[in-house]
């Protein structure tokens, strides 16, 4: 199983996925150029498939009884889906529910985060460490989530606990964290807006000045029950990717994130195109992979936030939604993470909604990027600029619409060779200074030229 690809400071080599080929393989004398459907069949052949992290919260619930076999089953079911990791849920607290999961996810090529208990003071650490010692040199661990949106009363503790599981665990094991979004209540994590920084920025940037993480994770869900306050939900989500990402860029730390895809109460089950977008959304602004909440229905029945809808009933029968994310994920493959070897360097938009347009933050708002000299279209549009450390240029182009297809032309400076990327694998390739661009509904493509 290649491993996802982790840009981050101080990890073993070995959590990097392959070098992903360049533009260069279009060789032309003068003048535009098309390659064939085969030349453009082998060129993605020859791209080797960078793996981005696609997770899963909430794990298959199974019972005390339930045999290796039965936990192999149920994690084929999720490797089918087109996931390659798990966050543990109730499996923490069981030895024998751990170390079934764990198997399960060996036999699967599934990697494993394991979700520590939350803590609130220093003396419960070494309970953490004895996971740590117990489960780190399996080879499905890929880390530890050290907390689930934490507040600023133990920013403190988690810098201990930190360091205390940095100083045991293998040096290519991952020490999470993942952060409340920016919907939640500033005064019930004790934030306000100090100097050029937003009580959530201060939220953010305050946990690095105490604590540590390997990765910047947060979750967002826009997608409430009443569809008519979607764009001002959006907009939320985009000014959220826009903190985390600068965030990202300067703690040098990978990003990931949640995509919602199921419902609780005051949400809804988002339909095909609204779960692309999103999915798209989140890799257009430099996330390196992020993870479906959720998989499993956690409980038979009601609970204090409504009734949960998965991916996965409460009894293990696939839903629609498993249908729509697995469609979902065999799309992007066809992409082969091309993105992932890019740098985030901004956002272009195009007729976006003013809720959504004003949410792009000042540090991220471009109005033109190198090499592109007109970017035309009559749809919403919001485009991500990417660059690459050898100079090569890229934009995630992504159909602000979940529910209309649109067009785009990219207009060059100058003649240049060109592979555009999307679920058909190489869709278009060659040299031109002008390039047609079919967006579907929700849709995203990888530009590179």
């Amino acid at each position: 199983m290649k491993l996802f690809k982790l840009i981050t400071a101080g990890l073993i080599a070995s959590v990097l996925s392959a070098f992903s080929a360049g533009c260069g393989t279009v060789t032309v004398d003068s003048g535009i150029y098309r390659a064939t459907a085969d030349e453009m069949a082998e060129a993605a052949l020859k791209t080797p498939y960078n793996e981005p992290v696609r997770g899963i919260w909430v794990t298959p619930r199974m019972s005390a009884s339930a045999r290796q076999d039965d936990y192999n089953e149920a994690y084929k079911q999720v490797k089918e889906a087109g996931i390659n990791m798990v966050f543990t849920f109730d499996e923490t607290s069981s030895k024998s529910k751990m170390e079934k999961l764990l198997e399960a996810c060996k036999v699967n090529e599934i990697k494993a985060i394991i979700s520590l208990p939350r803590i609130s003071n220093s003396s419960q650490i070494k309970n953490q460490l004895k996971l740590v010692n117990e489960y780190d040199s399996h080879p499905a661990v890929l880390g530890y989530n050290l907390y689930d949106e934490p507040g600023r009363s133990v920013f403190e503790v988690l810098g201990e606990e930190y360091n205390e599981i940095r100083k045991i665990c293998s040096p290519d094991k991952i020490i999470m964290i993942n952060f409340f979004p920016n919907y939640v209540s500033p005064e019930a994590i004790d934030f306000k807006d100090e100097g050029a920084r937003s009580w959530y920025q201060n939220y953010l940037y305050t946990y690095y000045d105490m604590a540590a993480s390997d990765v910047v994770s947060f979750d967002n869900y826009p997608y409430r029950a009443d569809p008519a306050g979607d764009e001002a939900a959006v907009a939320g989500t985009v000014s959220n990717l826009c903190d985390i990402a600068m965030l990202g860029r300067d703690k040098n730390l990978p990003c990931w994130g949640f995509v919602q895809c199921g419902e609780w109460g005051g949400t809804r089950t988002p339909d095909y195109g609204e779960l692309r977008y999103l999915a798209h959304l989140h890799l257009l602004f430099g996330l390196k992979g992020y993870s479906y909440f959720l998989y499993v229905t956690p409980v038979d029945g009601s609970t204090e936030e409504g009734v949960f809808k998965g991916m996965v009933t409460f009894q293990g029968e696939k839903t629609k939604t498993y249908e729509n994310v697995q469609k979902l994920n065999k799309e992007l493959d066809g992409m082969k993470g091309v993105y992932l070897d890019y740098g985030f360097k901004g956002v272009i938009e195009r007729n976006l909604p003013d809720v959504i347009k004003n949410s792009i933050s000042a540090t991220y708002a471009v109005e033109s990027f190198g090499g592109v000299s007109k970017i035309a279209t009559d749809g919403r549009v919001i485009i991500g600029c990417f660059e690459k450390s050898d100079g090569h240029k890229a934009l995630y182009l992504l159909n602000n619409d979940p529910y209309n297809d649109t067009e785009v032309t990219v207009t060059l400076s100058e003649l240049s060779e060109f592979k555009l990327w999307s679920g058909k694998g190489i869709e278009d390739m060659g040299a031109d200074r002008e390039i047609l661009i079919r967006l579907g509904y929700g849709e995203g493509k990888f530009l590179e030229f």
